[in-house]
């Protein structure tokens, strides 16, 4: 199996004052992209968006690639994509997004024998969003109505007016499947026998299935030591490894961060097909009371902060990854040994969680969700529970995952501004998320939404507050 990062030779398109801007990189948002030709100035600078217009008209990335043969299987997977955007190849559509809080994967796309046209439209979030539920009334704010970043649609900690981004936040990548290939692999650790015996799941998904397929599997250690190696010619959909007195890991105030790598190759009579990498520790975590947690029978008292965006003009990872390691470093100069992923943040990248598993900093991960209320009928039900089934899968295996939370202050925002009523969307937090978390995750918490707890939603003497003056 072969995957290309179609990383350069973009074209973006926009209106007809802007034209086309060649030797596009992604990732790469249309704010980044216009920044970097001197196109517009950086709005946090002042803090004023002087560019309202990039929000409100429709952008276009362009690429060619070169297909020698169509033979097999092939596949376009975006790792971050703007909301309202429809994908075409070759002129023909062959795809929609709906959420940006989730990859965008197309299987079976149909390539042709030589030059193939790939072309992205990505259309003003607007209007969609004022469509997007007429029977929800005023209680749905307008980037409720929508799975779009939050982030866009407000003043809170950005320049004003809003500023709303468009574009590819992620990776591109192209899959080419010729005999067979790792579709997806979920992992998880667990400890055994007071802490004596450790346990390593993977559940695996091919692409293709034969009789001369075998995996092949090693486990390092610690120190790069191999603790076991093997391979499997059956029921290669499961795969399950045992180690004796692991070596554990610890957050940053307890102890040493041991990790274990694990290895797959997927082999067939022609050779290599793919191959799987994944980093993981071996910890128990166990809540004894209300926020009451501990690690490996020892108790874990909690400080540290709200982690918000690294920077509110761009989406995309790379851009903000110095920055990001940046405020890791000063959390450490501080002495936290927990950090919140902010409902109503980014997505980050899968190196950000590695560092913080290396670091030993825990993470209490919200779902994608903010202060306001939700649709709640059966698209965005549906919506809610794949990004949060594909944020548990992609990140469940990090030992820094303290626990999962529904999001942020949709309570509260019920309580200021329609207080005794039903809270709108409340069916995502407390029916679609912890049904996710009990089928994928059963061991860690799950925390309903933040604020939670007491006779009221902030109520400082039970689960936990929010404060702006008084903490």
């Amino acid at each position: 199996m072969i995957r290309m990062r179609l990383k350069d030779q973009w074209e973006l398109e926009g209106p007809d004052f802007i034209g086309t801007l060649k030797d596009v990189e992604i990732p790469g948002q249309v704010h980044d992209i216009l920044l970097e030709r001197g196109k517009i100035e950086n709005p946090n600078i002042r803090g004023i968006n002087r560019d309202r217009w990039i929000g409100e008209n429709p952008w276009k990335y362009r690429r060619k690639f070169w297909v020698d043969s169509p033979e097999g299987i092939w596949n376009l997977k975006f790792c971050g994509i703007d909301t309202f955007a429809q994908i075409y190849l070759n002129g023909e559509l062959i795809g929609k997004n709906r959420s940006a809080y989730k990859p965008l994967y197309l299987e079976r796309i149909p390539v042709a024998e030589g030059k193939n046209l790939l072309e992205i439209l990505i259309q003003p979030p607007r209007e969609f969003l004022g469509a997007a539920s007429e029977n929800e009334g005023e209680r749905v704010p307008e980037f409720c109505r929508a799975r779009v970043f939050r982030s866009g649609f407000h003043e809170f900690s950005g320049p004003k007016p809003d500023l709303v981004r468009m574009g590819i936040y992620g990776d591109v990548i192209l899959e080419h499947v010729k005999g067979s290939g790792i579709k997806e692999v979920s992992l998880t650790s667990r400890l055994r026998k007071d802490l004596k015996e450790g346990n390593l799941k993977l559940d695996i998904c091919l692409w293709e299935t034969a009789q001369d397929l075998k995996l092949t599997y090693r486990l390092w250690g610690p120190g790069q030591v191999c603790v076991c190696e093997g391979e499997k010619s059956l029921g290669l959909e499961s795969l399950e490894i045992q180690v004796e007195t692991p070596l554990l890991w610890y957050p940053r105030t307890h102890g040493r961060q041991n990790l274990y790598q694990i290895e797959l190759q997927l082999w067939s009579e022609e050779g290599m097909q793919d191959s799987y990498i994944k980093t993981f520790g071996f910890r128990e975590l166990r809540q004894r009371g209300e926020l009451d947690f501990t690690v490996n029978r020892l108790p874990v008292k909690l400080w540290g902060a709200n982690l918000a965006h690294g920077d509110t003009l761009t989406g995309c990872y790379p851009k903000v990854k110095e920055k990001l390691y940046e405020l890791l470093d000063l959390a450490e100069m501080g002495n936290f040994n927990c950090l919140r992923i902010w409902g109503e943040s980014e997505i980050l990248d899968e190196d950000f969680y590695e560092e913080c598993d290396q670091r030993g900093i825990l993470l209490w991960q919200d779902f994608y969700m903010g202060y306001g209320m939700y649709r709640e009928d059966k698209e965005m039900l549906k919506l809610c529970r794949e990004e949060a089934e594909d944020l548990v899968k992609r990140l469940k295996h990090h030992p820094c995952i303290l626990l999962w939370c529904g999001g942020n202050e949709m309570y509260w925002s019920r309580d200021m501004q329609y207080p005794g009523e039903y809270c709108q969307g409340e069916k995502i937090i407390t029916e679609v998320y912890p049904k996710v978390c009990r089928t994928l995750d059963p061991d860690r918490y799950y925390h309903v939404n933040s604020p939670s707890g007491g006779n009221f939603c902030n109520d400082p003497s039970a689960g936990d507050t929010h404060g702006y003056t008084h903490l």
